[in-house]
């Protein structure tokens, strides 16, 4: 039997054998307990989070922001199995190992993010910061059937707060040092009528960083002054945003919503930092040979160029209607996003080599939903979608001398591979490479899903989706010309499983699910398009409260194969995409939430993934002389063997209210960025210490914290790319922000 049956076997017995005992220990405590139950939609409809069969985090936005958690890349490092990096206009979010790193466009993400019940083609735009959110969900493993066609990894969720009946309004501010940092938001929200029919909400925020990184380059100490494009600073940030709502409910059975949100970045953006070259043998190219290439520990850099301007907008009409005892959701939106970025190549204080992207994506997302009456025997969930995009993306990379290479066809000239073309160097530098393109996604899907209780404690659940996706790409690579392409794909999906209440308060589940990632295009790379990435998924799951309430377990274990899982390779100058054959991934997840005692609380959450490639057929572009190369059983990126986060939170009763201490470490094993698995294309294992110690008033208006995140100040890295031999092949690598001390305060009016 192999050895994944083996563990999904043995962890389907122990969750099940845990159930039995579970409810013995729930049965025999009565209930009431003092932890928050937690309410999420991970189904499409409010139930709890232990009534969910999914693997699923939940975070309230209110706990988010006293633990300093003030984006996606934060909840990155408290919930199990999920990694976010970035690079330039994209932002991969890998869940369970699967996500895409691709740097163009004219490929999907392996992970859905939703915004306010949106689908969002633009992952990037919700990574950056958190605007008055109520809960962030993360669902791991394939949410095909009910999230769409781009989930196979999973699906996060992020909820924002919407208007209040009664009046409510507050303001929040954040003061650091090490290095200055400033962030503000507020909010006010309530009736806007005196019968109350019309509702408002307006919330802002502001988000002002100094910069972890100093950029040491010699211009900027000339006398009579550096250039304008030279930045003092980088890894930085200047973020702000705002979000206004109205509601109507003009009857108790009927409320429609209009939001309207902007957001806007303008910094310098990550430093570069260049670790060397993948092979020790293989020297930097001999214009920086000699010259410093940066401290990631002192945080010192030298950097030619750095910006990042980003501007986004997206407005919602959301209604909510009471149907035949049920609920008819209807959802359409309009999104529009500009981004660009001009980040340094070479980490030097010559210009070798830089890049600039430019990309502009405007989206519209149409859904109608209904959810039936949840008090029924047999419930269920029906809707239908639509996502319409068209995005647009510019890559400039000028450089400054000739590319190093080898003798690759032993006839004394020095070549390189350059867009899968073994060419001699001198035929392509000193020249900009150019490329980019548009394109236009067409997506439409009908979806169910439903759940039947055969017998008093358990239920069958069963769901379906058919996604249908076009594409059209109009390309061009000032090295090798243009093109215009496009292809369609459909597929169906779905899951079948069956749950089973232990006791009112555990709950365990079994269930098999498919998911389907739309195929697509290295747009510049001029490639035929690539098959669709499709996976299935075994997996047991058991949640639940026990002791009085005092402890709460949710607990998954896994198997998931993948055919065609989509890999982004950098090959010549361009990005392309390329399916990787096959792939599996085992794990098992767990978190803990305990009150052993009334003053305090302990997180526990950690995770194990085996994640391998079965079989991959490539050939690296950075080391072309190794020629093609099988990386069956190389780890995927993204995925580290181990993931824990402990955290402890202490509460000491004041007359006028309560203080409590906190800290919280997260720890991951080794984790690489590349498929190649290359020691200098990895994170080694490595934690992060976030301190806290937060007031609250008795009457719950005033709050206060003084905080240290990354406290002992590591330099974690937040992505590696290594470019083809054409750019030296130099590992480029930016790191996740160093230590951040500082205070806040809060008040809430009433």
């Amino acid at each position: 039997m192999p050895r994944s049956a083996w563990l999904l076997g043995a962890s389907l017995a122990t969750l099940l054998a845990a159930g039995d005992v579970a409810a013995q220990v729930a049965d025999a405590t009565p209930h009431g307990g003092d932890l928050e139950e937690v309410v999420v939609t991970a189904s499409r409809r409010s139930e709890a989070l232990r009534d969910v069969p999914t693997a699923v985090s939940a975070y309230g936005g209110d706990r988010l922001r006293e633990q300093q958690v003030n984006s996606l890349t934060d909840v990155s490092t408290i919930s199990p199995n999920i990694q976010i990096s970035s690079f330039a206009t994209n932002a991969n979010i890998a869940i369970r190992g699967i996500g895409n790193s691709q740097v163009g466009a004219g490929a999907d993400a392996g992970v859905a993010v939703h915004v306010d019940g949106v689908y969002l083609g633009q992952a990037g735009l919700a990574v950056a910061t958190f605007l008055d959110i109520e809960r962030v969900e993360v669902l791991r493993g394939p949410q095909g059937t009910l999230f769409g066609r781009n989930a196979t990894g999973g699906a996060v969720n992020l909820i924002p707060k919407t208007p209040t009946a009664d009046f409510e309004a507050g303001l929040d501010a954040s003061f650091g040092v090490d290095p200055a940092m400033i962030r503000s938001s507020g909010f006010l929200s309530g009736p806007l009528t005196k019968d109350g029919a019309l509702l408002g909400r307006v919330a802002v925020m502001q988000d002002w960083n100094k910069g972890f990184t100093r950029n040491r380059h010699p211009a900027l100490r000339r006398p009579n002054g550096p250039s304008a494009a030279l930045p003092r600073r980088l890894d930085n940030l200047d973020a702000s945003a705002i979000r206004a709502q109205l509601e109507w409910r003009p009857t108790d059975t009927f409320r429609a919503r209009l939001s309207g949100e902007y957001q806007r970045e303008n910094d310098n953006g990550p430093a570069a930092f260049i670790l060397g070259t993948p092979d020790p043998n293989q020297p930097l190219p001999i214009f920086i040979q000699g010259l410093p290439t940066g401290d990631p520990g002192k945080r010192v850099a030298y950097a030619d160029v750095g910006s990042k301007d980003l501007d986004a907008a997206m407005v919602n009409l959301v209604t909510e209607t009471d149907v035949a005892g049920g609920s008819l959701k209807t959802t359409l939106s309009y999104a529009h996003s500009s981004n660009e970025t001009l980040q340094d190549g070479d980490g030097a204080p010559f210009d070798f080599t830089h890049t600039g992207y430019r990309d502009v994506a405007t989206q519209y997302f149409g859904e109608a939903l209904y959810a039936s009456d949840p008090t029924r025997r047999f419930t269920y969930v029906v809707g239908a979608n639509f996502f319409d995009a068209r995005q647009t993306q510019n890559v400039s990379v000028p450089i400054a001398g000739l590319a190093t290479g080898q003798d690759l066809n032993g006839d004394g000239v020095i070549e390189t591979l350059f867009n899968g073309r073994v060419v001699p160097v001198g035929d392509l530098l000193p020249v900009a490479v150019n490329l980019g393109g548009t394109v236009k996604t067409r997506s439409y899907a009908g979806f169910a899903h439903a759940q039947y209780q055969i017998v008093a404690r358990a239920k069958l659940f069963a769901g379906g989706r058919y996604s249908h996706d076009e594409k059209k790409v109009d390309e061009y690579n000032n090295f090798v010309g243009a093109d215009l392409q496009q292809k369609s794909w459909g597929k169906f999906t779905y899951e079948v499983g069956l749950s089973y209440e232990f006791s009112d308060r555990v709950t365990g589940y079994v269930k098999y699910a498919t998911g389907f990632k739309s195929g697509g295009y290295g747009v510049g790379s001029l490639g035929a398009a690539v098959d669709p990435e499709t996976n299935a998924n075994y997996e047991a799951g058991l949640k639940g409260s026990y002791f009085d309430g005092r402890l709460q377990a949710n607990l998954a274990a896994f198997h998931m194969k993948y055919d065609d899982l989509q890999v982004s390779q950098v090959i010549g100058a361009a990005s392309t995409l390329s399916n990787a054959a096959k792939a599996t991934i085992d794990g098992a997840e767990a978190e803990f939430s305990i009150r052993p005692v009334e003053n305090l609380r302990i997180d526990l959450a950690g995770a194990y993934t085996d994640a391998r490639f079965d079989e991959f057929i490539t050939q690296d572009s950075a080391r072309p002389a190794l020629g093609v190369m099988n990386l069956a059983g190389n780890r995927l990126p993204q995925a580290p063997k181990w993931s824990g986060s402990l955290g402890a939170y202490y509460d000491v009763a004041l007359s006028s209210g309560t203080l409590t201490a906190g800290a919280r470490y997260d720890w991951k094993s080794r984790m690489y960025f590349s498929e190649f698995n290359t020691a200098i294309s990895s994170q080694k294992p490595v934690g992060r210490l976030d301190l806290s110690l937060v007031y609250k008033s008795e009457d719950g208006r005033w709050t206060g914290s003084v905080f240290a995140t990354n406290a002992t100040d590591e330099q974690i890295k937040n992505n590696v790319l290594i470019v083809s031999a054409v750019l030296g092949s130099l590992a480029d690598a930016n790191y996740r922000p160093g230590r951040q001390l500082g205070v806040s305060i809060g008040y809430r009016f009433r």
